[in-house]
């Protein structure tokens, strides 16, 4: 879902009008300011999660990463390599990925958790029982205990 052009850019566009200075003139500066730090802030945020990890799997690390590239990337194009009377999409709903993406990182960690948790019970008995595999049995007689009369 995209920002909704006035009518009348939307009538310039079916007409095949030339629709760069018409659009650029609907999207004030504060506006314009405002996508542009909410790129850039969820694309860093993105990114940081890829490089730290915080316990993630792969996947989700690399998901993270991608898509904080993507966003970096638009927000740099938009603000710097665009023409200056260009046209550009503002899609305010694709801010929903970044929490979705630190949702996806949270669960793997918590995933990754419960696999390591339940993998180090399962070494912790089998270290149990090769000890108690590995121990002779004392009996009474071998410890030197006799029993009193």
């Amino acid at each position: 879902m995209s920002i909704a052009l006035p009518l009348d850019l939307a009538a310039a566009r079916l007409a095949g009008a030339a629709t760069s200075r018409l659009a650029t003139e609907y999207v004030s500066d504060s506006t314009h300011l405002t996508y542009l730090v909410a790129l850039a802030a969820s694309g860093v945020v993105m990114l940081v999660l890829a490089v730290v990890g915080i316990g993630a799997s792969l996947t989700p690390r690399l998901f993270s990463g991608g898509l904080g590239v993507v966003f970096l990337g638009y927000g740099v194009w938009v603000a710097f390599i665009r023409p200056k009377d260009g046209v550009f999409a503002m899609y305010p709903v694709v801010f929903i990925l970044p929490i979705l993406v630190i949702g996806l990182v949270l669960y793997s960690r918590v995933s990754n958790r419960e696999i390591d948790a339940e993998l180090a019970a399962e070494r912790a008995k089998r270290l149990a029982e090769k000890m108690a595999a590995a121990r002779p049995v004392e009996s009474d007689q071998a410890s030197g205990d006799t029993p009193a009369t």
